[in-house]
């Protein structure tokens, strides 16, 4: 029985004291030991479900496979390149202070955001490829901390700058 079953039931007008049997599902969606990590994505997909049952042979259950495990599950070992510099010119006048990876965009700056996004999709090599101006770094006065994901690294822009070099 799944969570989905007992809300289900709920709108249906069971209560929450009634037996298993007349809240789950009569044909619960499963699958098999060893089934293709493909074919269960594709199984969740078409019948909208996050997590499928797994049975052995004997149709006993012996695990649960989720979605957002399955994919995020292998980690990558490609490189992510990304090009984080320039003049910024077309985002002046917020670059004349703040280099363009380091911009706010929400609560944290643009880069932490993008690196974030790799780390969740399992990306763990990066190469940053920068242009720095150093008279830009020279006049930086404020402290913009940039946190690296799964690190205990923060580096202010003076930091960032010379790093950068």
């Amino acid at each position: 029985m799944t969570d989905g079953d007992v809300r289900k039931g709920i709108l249906r007008g069971l209560a929450l004291s009634d037996t298993a049997e007349r809240i789950m599902r009569a044909t619960p969606t499963v699958a098999k030991k060893g089934e293709a990590r493909e074919k269960l994505l594709a199984l969740m997909e078409c019948t909208q479900i996050s997590q499928v049952t797994i049975l052995d042979a004997a149709w006993r259950v012996i695990g649960l496979d989720v979605i957002k495990e399955l994919l995020h599950a292998t980690q990558s070992d490609n490189w992510v390149v990304l090009m984080a510099g320039g003049e910024g010119r077309r985002l002046r006048p917020l670059t004349n202070t703040v280099p363009k990876p380091l911009i706010p965009v929400g609560n944290q700056p643009v880069l932490e955001t993008i690196i974030k996004s790799f780390v969740e999709s399992n990306f763990k090599k990066f190469l940053f490829l920068s242009i720095i101006l150093t008279n830009w770094s020279d006049n930086i006065s404020e402290t913009v901390p940039v946190r690296v994901p799964k690190s205990d690294t923060l580096l202010n822009k003076k930091e960032w700058a010379r790093q950068a070099h």
